[in-house]
């Protein structure tokens, strides 16, 4: 008893010591890129708010406040966004990075495994980062909507219930994330462009309400956006901030959301753990 638990403290400490180094990148790394991405975000911004005012600045389509609209469409999206290629990245990392040890170089999964280091350690340290660095963008967003485009939520917001409908997505689109990890054995796609994901980040700009309120899309469009958890995502956690509306009107949303998450983070977890057997069983480095 004694001897699994020293292997399990062992085992943890190294895991620790796995997370450490990833997330110790995280601040030194933002220490420098913060006043560059605040630049690029604000521009961009820029960019939507004088496009809107070329065409009157403001339409009842949008709500009150066009540039609140768009901000939070962004925002929103991109947790998803990173919920769906967190893990591939990681993967990747994971099976083409490369660690320098006594002038041999070992790919980082045979490194893992000569010092009994679980992979999923990596796999999820490298996530964890991903969420980091986009709530550090999603933050400079609100700085910069609030200080130069005088967003703000409405008064009395639920902003608990705005937060489940963000849990909610970020798991409904990880469950699509691990899926599209899995392809990286599965289907051979670290060879090219990994199509799952790719096909939805294509659509979700369009068919999601990101940028275009879902009721100006014509009925074939709609009937494609039914079918992504960003819609009711964005369309959800908008009404909350902007509109104020209760839990009773976006109840159908959760609800949908909860069936996306049953269904796609089993199938995920399973792939995933059948993708990374093939490759222990193929014995590749890439």
């Amino acid at each position: 008893m004694k001897i699994e638990i020293g292997r399990l403290s062992e085992s943890l400490s190294r895991g620790l010591r796995v997370w450490r180094d990833e997330l110790g990148t995280t601040l030194s790394w933002w220490v420098w890129n913060i006043p560059y991405h605040f630049i690029s975000i604000l521009i961009g911004v820029l960019i939507y708010y004088y496009y809107a005012q070329a065409f009157g600045g403001r339409s009842s389509l949008f709500g009150d406040n066009f540039i609140a609209y768009i901000i939070m469409g962004l925002m929103v999206n991109a947790f998803l966004d990173v919920s769906m290629s967190a893990y591939y990245h990681a993967i990747t990392a994971l099976y083409s990075g490369r660690v320098g040890i006594g002038g041999l170089a070992l790919s980082r999964i045979d490194y893992f495994y000569l010092a009994n280091i679980s992979p999923y350690y990596f796999i999820s340290a490298r996530v964890a980062y991903q969420y980091i660095t986009q709530a550090i963008i999603a933050a400079l967003y609100l700085v910069i909507g609030t200080f130069f485009f005088k967003f703000s939520i409405s008064l009395g917001a639920n902003l608990w219930l705005a937060l489940l409908l963000l849990a909610l997505g970020v798991l409904a689109c990880s469950g699509i994330g691990l899926i599209s990890a899995s392809m990286y054995w599965i289907a051979d796609v670290y060879v090219g462009v990994e199509p799952i994901v790719w096909s939805i980040r294509v659509l979700v700009p369009l068919v999601s309400g990101v940028y275009v309120p879902l009721k100006v899309l014509p009925p074939w469009v709609k009937s494609i956006s039914l079918l992504l958890p960003q819609t009711y995502v964005i369309s959800g956690v908008r009404r909350v901030l902007l509109s104020n509306v209760s839990l009773q009107e976006v109840l159908p949303n959760i609800i949908t959301l909860i069936i996306f998450s049953v269904i796609l983070i089993p199938t995920g977890i399973m792939m995933l753990k059948y993708s990374l057997y093939l490759a222990k069983k193929r014995g590749t480095i890439l």
